[in-house]
This record gives C-alpha cells, structure tokens and sequence, in this order.
C-alpha cells in the first residue's frame, strides 16, 4: 500500500522524546540547574526572615537605614542620623545605596523595617548565581561553563569575616560588600565586553558604579581587575608578536583548533606541529607531552573576538575609567569638599591590613579562601583547572586574582591615613574571581578526563566515571557547603547570651525614659543590646564601631579613646548604662533606673544635649595637630567643668557662662525645620554648646535668624548667644550639588549606551 505523501506545508509532527531533547539541550538544562541552584540558596539563607540576624553592622546598618526610613516618610533628604556616635551625616560620603532601598520600600509601605531588611539580605546571596552567569556569559564563556562558575563562586567558603557571600554577612555583617560583591561579576563582564569589542558601555558604567556606590573598596577592586585583565591581555598579544618567528605570526592569532583529533600526529590534524592554525608556545608543548602519554590534549578557546589594539584599548580603558569615577561622584564629591566633616579612622582594624605572603599561601593551600570546613573540592581543582582549560575568560579571572594576591601580600606594609585602604577587603575579590575561575573551568577538565577515559574504557564507562566525579564536586560543594552557610545564619532570639525577652523589655523602659544617649557596657555589649533600642525604641547608641557611623562621625575617635563611662555620660549625654547581672567590682555607680533578671539600668549625671560651657582656648590650626591637641584635651577633666578648646578658626576664649537651659528637643526636620531646638534664658553673653557631632553644613539660628556656627571640643557644634530669652536650634542643610551628584549615575549610563556601538559580527555563542 503506497503510503501518503506528506504534506510540505503541514508542521512536522514533533519527536517522542521531544521535551527529553528539549531538556537536555544547550539552553533549557543549563537554564534549569541554574533555578535549582537558586532555590537551594533560597532555602539555606531563609533562616535570616527568622530575627534580627547575627553580625555586628547588619544591626549598625539596621538602625541607620530605620533613621533613614524615617526621613523619608516625612520628606527630610537632609539624612541627619542621631542613632549613635553623637550623631553623623548618613548618605553623606558612601554606602548608602544597599541601606536607601529597604528604607524607601519601608516609608512607601509604612511597615517596620526589618521585614525589607531581611529581603535586602536574602536577595543579593541568593542571586550570586544568577550574576554569575551573566557575567561569565559576557565574557564568552559557555552556558554549562557559565552555570558552573556561579555554582563555584556561590558555595565558595573562606575562613575570614572579610570574604564574601555568607562570610562576610553573617560573621561580622558586612552587608554593604555583599550587594557590592554580588554585582561584581555583571561589572566585570560588562567591563571586558566594552574594552573587548567596544560595545554595551551603558550596562559597564551602570553596574560598575553600582558595585562602587554599595561599597568603595569594591569600587576599587573592580578597577584592579578590569586593569589586570585588560594589562594581561595585551602583554600576552605583545609578547605573542614579537617572540615568536614572524612566520608564525599569522598563525598565532588563528583560534586553537577545535576537539582531539585520533591521530594527533596527522600532517594535517589540528594537533600537528606545522598544520595551519596549530596552537603555538606552551599549549603546544602541552600537546606534544600529551600525544606522547596517549592523553588528549588540553581543551581549546571557545571563540571570541581578536584583542584590541593597545593604543584603542588604552583609550576604551580611560573612558570607562573616567565615566566609573564621574558616575559615583555622589560619594567621593562631598568626602573632598566636606573633608573636614569626615571622621576617618586613623587607629588600623586588626586583620584589615592583610594577611601578608606566607599566611596568605597557607590559607590557599589548605582550603582558608576556597574550602572553609569541607572537603577542599574547589582547591585542589585549582591546578587542574590552571593546566587543562584554556579560556579568555579565565585570563582575565587569573590576572585579577593575581593582583589581589599581591595586595593581601604587601597589605601589612601599606600604611594610609584614616585606614582607607584596608588590603584584606580584597579578599572576597579574590575569592570571587578563583571560584568563577575554577568552577567555568572544571567543565574543559571535565571534557578532557572523559576523553582520556575513552582511550582505556569504553564511552559509557567514561561517561558514567566522569558524572560520578561531578556528582562528588556538587555534593561537597551545595551538600557539605550549603551546610556550612546554613548553619552561619542565626539570629538574635538563637543566642542564648542575648535573652531577647529581657532586651525587649529593656527597650521599653529605655523608651520611656528621658532624654539621653545610651552606653552598653559589660554583660551587654553585643550588636543587638547596642542597637535594637535605637531601631525599636529610639534610644540612641553612645558608640558603634561600624556601618556609616563609623567614619562619617568626627566624635568616633574620641569615643573609641575614651572608654570611661562616668566622663563619656557628662561629655556626649550619654546617662543611661546598660550592664549584666550580677555587679562587679569596676561597675560605674550611679542611680538604678530598670532592673530584669540578667540586667540592669543605671542613670549617671549628665548636662543634656545642649549646655552652656566655657571656651578656654583655641587648638593648633592643621586637622592633624588640632586632632592630637583635642585628644590630649579628652585626657583631661577640663570637659567634666565645662570648659572647651575651640577649633583654629572658630572663634577663640570667652567669659564663663551665664545662661540657663529650659527645654530641649530634636524634631523631624523636613524643609527648613531644624533637627535640634533648645529654649535657652542668658543672663550675659553665652556660648551654648550642643553636643551633636559639628559638621560644615549645620546652620545655627537663633530665633529664627542664622548664626555662626563654632566647633569645640572633642567636635561639637556651638552657637554664641546674646543676653535674652532665646530659641536656639542647628539645622543640617545638604547641599543642592551632593544630591544632584546621583544623577550622574544614571546620566553616564544613559550617554554610554548612546554613544557605545555594536560590533558588526559576533561569536556563535555570545549571549
């Protein structure tokens, strides 16, 4: 029977095992490990919706962002920050972006802001891999190769609170990095795709700026890379040209030869020492070597396009560079003009200055960087990965890594004035770029174990060997991993030291008291007893040593000199301390205010927020000499009567006061509101000091009328009042141009994308 001609116009019908084939192609299986490994991530880091999660600045930067939260709710974008350290200018100098956007879903939803917080957590660990591929897709590495690397790079585990990922975040809460170092991919894939082929510069500025305005030294990490990368490239071209016999020249820019041939020897295999296109230098001793030991030669490059010219290079490299630092002008503008509102830091962190040579190569070998507590799967890939894949994009990642090598290898020997290059927060980079390194990699180690396994067994023998391998690799690195990083996410109602019940019950007394700062000394020092009464509660913090407050505070280093309860409750009204249960020798005495179980609340005298004092004298000009002499001042008893230095330039000695406080108050201040208001009743000429952090942009009025503002010590804002009943208040005014400096961001990104072009022909696989 003859059979039916089909029907040329009528769709195929679609196989059996279409969706099986579907399944296992080259987009839709990479794609689906892809959201399997996110959800996985998904259910390791949940625990951070259980509480206020574990980490020194995760609570500093809780806090800041619910001052934030509050400001924006009623229209203030001065972002004066009371929560602690006598007050600082949040938004001012860095890190604002990972804090501003849970705090504008918080005020626009009017809820707490912990539920967004714990989102803004969760989101950037989860979506590691996802930026990953991306990123490794720019670069023109393969899909699995792609998958791969953000699989390695999101279960990369070191031993430091300064690595990445859940290090970072959870051991000492460094939440700022974690969005920094999650975009970190997307900047320097964007970034090698702009200098590669001169295309995409509006996604480069975008992402780089993000990285850069999330945190600084980030910002400056992807600058390392981007120059060691593009530095390597073009030594490598250089080198290629002018060592080699101008012959082979032609030859050398020709892409490696695709697969294994059978007979590596053939004239003209691939393999072959004089075939056209045969791979030159090292990869071809390589060959050699392999041929000779019936393995299969190290795996190819996928394609990609030729390297530029250093001359175009060197000036794509400029413009990139120049649009990085004008678009992230909103944080480093205002640190040059306002320098002297800039706290600093100049005590060194222990650990911040690096590990040095030797320490750092012993954390590599046994597993400190790449491996933390589990099987040292990524680290003893490292080699193979060095020696058997050849990639661009490995190139790059190599190079980058290099140079972070070599700055945690000098950073104890560098030595910068308020601890602004701190070398070891280079190594979450390094970590970053090993583990997107190794894990695109193992896909050409694993390509070539299976062909050398062909030439002994049979191909479902290799098969079957290499995916027990690779079953081996993801289990030790998601399983025994996602174990390590699960068990880092806790948080405060898991630690039995804190007694949340008693901190909440604490927090509600604090509320009600009267004004005045707080101390957490012994028995009560961890991040939660800190700052939670300021996040729940209002009650801000005498001191915190970390987040924004850090160094956008001028009064952080006398808190961190002077450490003696009773003189920091006269100098910065701070009355309220919170201690442990029982009392020890040592304990500052003072009026018992609250008592739970573990704790107690004592009150110390205080003066208020604002005060009249005496100026006796006026410190040496120059902020290193006026810092010094204003130290040795803290030394003293002098604050404890009243009596102040006056920075050089803020006026010099005055009468002893006589003048009365009536009532003091901070305010929302949106528009022209001030922040700080005092009714004052002066007998003679008096100076008035407030004690809130002096910065350049605080107007004084008084009635209404504005005044000049002194600074006195240790760095407090003063205004001289005249004899009369008076209202005095400060009012922190941002300037027009440290806002207007944000929309340089998105303008540079936007003139970028106009202005880059696109290549006229492309890789098969470029995504």
């Amino acid at each position: 029977m003859a059979q039916p001609t089909p029907d040329p116009a009528r769709p195929a019908r679609p196989a059996r095992w279409h969706l099986r084939l579907w399944l296992a192609g080259d987009r839709a299986a990479p794609s689906l490990a892809l959201a399997a490994v996110t959800v996985v991530l998904g259910v390791i880091y949940s625990g951070v919706f259980r509480g206020e999660p574990a980490g020194d600045d995760l609570t500093f930067h809780l806090a800041e962002l619910r001052r934030l939260a509050d400001c924006f709710r009623v229209g203030d974008f001065d972002l004066w920050n009371d929560s602690a350290n006598a007050g600082f200018a949040s938004a001012y100098y860095y890190q604002v972006v990972p804090l501003a956007v849970p705090a504008a879903l918080a005020a626009l939803t009017h809820t707490q802001v912990l539920p967004w917080f714990q989102l803004c957590i969760f989101l950037p660990l989860v979506l590691v891999p996802l930026a990953a591929y991306r990123g490794l897709r720019l670069m023109w590495a393969t899909r699995w190769a792609a998958v791969c690397g953000g699989v390695a790079v999101a279960f990369t585990l070191s031993n430091s609170k300064w690595g990445h990922g859940a290090d970072g975040t959870f051991l000492v809460g460094l939440y700022t990095q974690t969005w920094a170092f999650a975009a970190f991919p997307l900047a320097i894939g964007y970034a090698m795709r702009f200098l590669t082929c001169g295309e995409r510069l509006g996604p480069a500025i975008a992402w780089g700026a993000f990285v850069g305005l999330c945190h600084p030294f980030a910002g400056i990490a992807l600058g390392v890379a981007v120059v060691a990368g593009l530095g390597g490239e073009q030594a490598r071209t250089v080198a290629r040209r002018r060592w080699r016999p101008r012959a082979s020249r032609a030859q050398d820019d020709a892409p490696d030869a695709r697969g294994a041939p059978d007979a590596p020897n053939a004239p003209n295999a691939p393999n072959a020492p004089n075939a056209p296109g045969a791979p030159r230098g090292a990869l071809a001793r390589w060959r050699v070597l392999a041929a000779s030991l019936h393995l299969p030669a190290p795996c190819a490059e996928e394609p990609s396009p030729a390297p530029s010219g250093p001359g175009r290079a060197l000036s794509r490299l400029m413009l990139l560079g120049a649009a990085l630092i004008l678009s992230s002008a909103s944080s480093w503008l205002p640190v040059l003009v306002d320098y002297e509102g800039f706290g600093g830091f100049p005590h060194r962190v222990e650990g911040e200055d690096g590990p040095g040579f030797w320490v750092l190569l012993e954390w590599l070998t046994r597993g400190g960087i790449l491996d933390a507590r589990r099987l040292l799967v990524l680290t003893v890939s490292l080699p193979l990965v060095l020696l058997l894949a050849r990639a661009r994009h490995l190139r790059w990642l190599w190079s980058a890594a290099l140079a972070y090598a070599f700055f945690l290898s000098i950073g104890p020997h560098l030595v910068t004035q308020d601890d602004l290059f701190p070398a070891v927060r280079f190594l979450g980079a390094l970590q970053i770029s090993l583990g997107l390194g190794i894990g695109a990699g193992l896909v050409a180690v694993g390509g070539w174990l299976h062909m050398a396994l062909g030439r002994w067994v049979s191909p479902l023998a290799g098969r079957v060997t290499v995916a027990a391998l690779g079953v081996v690799v993801l289990a030790a690195l998601v399983g025994w991993g996602g174990w390590v990083q699960a068990r880092r996410v806790y948080v405060a109602k898991d630690s039995r030291k804190t007694h949340r019940p008693e901190l909440m019950a604490v927090i509600e007394a604090l509320a009600k008291a009267p004004p005045g700062r707080k101390q957490a000394l012994r028995g009560a020092t961890s991040h939660w007893w800190n700052l939670l009464p300021y996040v729940y509660g209002e009650r801000q913090a005498l001191l915190q040593m970390g987040g924004g407050g850090l160094q956008a505070s001028p009064s952080y280093d006398f808190l961190w000199t002077n450490r003696d309860p009773l003189r920091n409750a006269w100098l910065f009204d701070a009355p309220f301390v919170v201690l442990g249960l029982p009392e020890e020798p040592g304990d500052p005495t003072g009026e018992p205010y609250f008592r739970t179980r573990h704790y107690q609340v004592k009150k110390l005298p205080a003066p208020g927020l604002v005060s009249p004092v005496e100026v006796v004298g006026t410190l040496p000009a120059g902020r290193k000499p006026g810092h010094q002499a204003a130290l040795a001042w803290l030394s003293t008893d002098l604050g404890q009567k009243n009596q102040h230095l006056a920075y050089a330039g803020s006026g010099g000695a005055g009468p002893a006061p006589q003048a009365k406080v009536l009532a003091v108050r901070r305010q929302r201040s949106p528009g022209d509101a001030p922040d700080l208001v005092a009714e004052v009743r002066v007998e003679q000429p008096s100076t008035l000091m407030f004690r809130e952090s002096w910065h350049p942009r605080w107007t004084g009025l008084i009635d209404g009328q504005p005044a000049p503002v002194r600074r006195l010590t240790p760095s407090f804002a003063a205004l001289d009042v005249p004899a009369g009943a008076h209202v005095i208040a400060l009012r922190f005014d941002r300037p027009w141009w440290a806002l207007a400096a944000w929309l340089l961001w998105p303008g540079c990104a936007l003139l970028g994308a106009l202005v880059s072009r696109r290549p006229s022909t492309s890789p098969a696989n470029a995504p």
